[in-house]
């Protein structure tokens, strides 16, 4: 049983594009993947663990591997990620709210 089993409802498949490797000219590669998640539109400014103000748009939860540096693709709209807050449950299945910019 998934953490966000009882929240299957609320949730929307979105693609992750997840840093995969560095090419021969120094920049990232990436790989898109459809993952579930529960999406929140939410405008506000936030502040990162390096004391940096960014503006976030939306967050999603989910229990993907999702790092800073990637991003949520929805609509056609590429968010990036610009801050994890991550949790563990009792069985070590990790919650994480993945805030967008």
């Amino acid at each position: 049983m998934s953490l966000l089993d009882a929240y299957s409802g609320l949730m929307e498949s979105v693609t992750w594009r997840s840093r995969s490797s560095i090419d021969q000219y120094g920049d990232p590669t990436y790989t898109d993947t459809t993952i579930s998640a529960i999406w929140f539109t939410e405008e506000k400014m936030v502040r990162t663990a390096e004391k940096e103000e960014l503006q976030q748009l939306a967050f999603v939860l989910t229990t993907s591997a999702v790092s800073k540096g990637d991003a949520i693709i929805k609509g056609g709209i590429t968010y990036p990620v610009i801050m994890i807050d991550a949790l563990k449950n009792f069985d070590d299945e990790q919650l994480r709210t993945v805030r967008l910019g």
